[in-house]
């Protein structure tokens, strides 16, 4: 409907898990199937240290599939594992780099205790500051 209003409006699709593979092409295949639009597929993953690689390569074939640019726009990671979250963050977006892949968000990085019992975060709630794995976004 939005294409029909606003025809310059980019629209995005978000689906959770692109390491299912199987359940994100059914999606795809059905929403095109039935005329379904899209401009930029985003996925969820918070995959972490050796499960990074295989989850770049169905997102770098998901884009190819569909033709459309990938963008991650939801990652995050256990707060007492702020340094291995860095390094996963830093994985996806170098590993973009190659298959033009849009970037990466960090999913809500400010939450912490008392406001949230959320403990995939970037923020230590005694310093009131970001933690290690804020700096995956840095120097990439």
């Amino acid at each position: 409907m939005s294409k029909q209003v606003f025809p310059t409006t980019p629209v995005m699709v978000h689906l959770a898990q692109p390491q299912k593979m199987d359940s994100i092409q059914n999606f795809f295949n059905a929403y095109r199937g039935n005329g379904g639009r899209w401009d930029i597929t985003g996925l969820s993953s918070y995959a972490q240290g050796s499960n990074v690689a295989p989850v770049l390569g169905n997102m770098r074939t998901i884009q190819s599939n569909y033709g459309k640019p990938v963008m991650h726009v939801e990652y995050g990671g256990p707060r007492d594992k702020a340094t291995q979250v860095r390094d996963g963050l830093r994985k996806f977006i170098t590993g973009q780099k190659g298959f033009g892949g849009l970037g990466t968000f960090f999913w809500e990085p400010e939450g912490y205790s008392p406001f949230t019992g959320y403990a995939s975060t970037a923020w230590d709630s005694s310093t009131r500051r970001p933690t290690a794995a804020m700096d995956g976004f840095l120097n990439v």
